[in-house]
C-alpha cells in the first residue's frame, strides 16, 4: 500500500468505527470490514493484485528481523513473528469459536 491507499484505509477505519453499533448502517458496516480486513491480510490469500499491508511489512523483510522485537521495550521481547502468530490466532478464536460456532483452524486435521 502506498501512503495514498494507507490514508485511505485510516479514513475508513475511522468511518466504521463511527457506524458498527448503528442497526442503519448494518449492511455499509458488514461492507467496509470486509474491505478493511482484506487489506490486511496477504494478497495471495484475498487473490488480489492490490497491495495489502501484510504485504508492505514481509516485503524485503529478512529473517533475522523477523524474528527480533522491533521496539526497544523493557516489559517485552516477542519477535515480529510472534506477533503475527498472536493476531492469526486471536482471529482463528474470534471467527471461528465465538462467532461461526466452528473449530479453530489450528485444530484442523487432528
Amino acid at each position: 500500500m502506498d501512503v495514498k491507499e494507507r490514508r485511505i484505509w485510516n479514513q475508513n477505519h475511522k468511518i466504521l468505527t463511527e457506524i458498527i453499533q448503528k442497526p442503519e448502517k448494518h449492511a455499509q458496516t458488514i461492507q467496509l470490514f470486509l474491505s478493511q480486513h482484506a487489506l490486511l491480510h496477504s494478497s495471495s490469500i484475498g487473490n488480489t493484485s492490490r497491495t495489502t499491508l501484510e504485504d508492505v511489512l514481509l516485503n524485503d523483510l529478512d529473517e533475522v528481523t523477523f524474528r527480533k522485537y522491533p521496539v526497544a521495550n523493557p516489559d517485552t521481547k516477542n519477535s515480529i513473528a510472534w506477533h503475527l502468530w498472536h493476531i492469526a490466532r486471536i482471529e482463528d478464536m474470534t471467527i471461528n469459536l465465538l462467532i461461526a460456532d466452528t473449530q479453530q483452524v489450528l485444530y484442523i486435521g487432528e
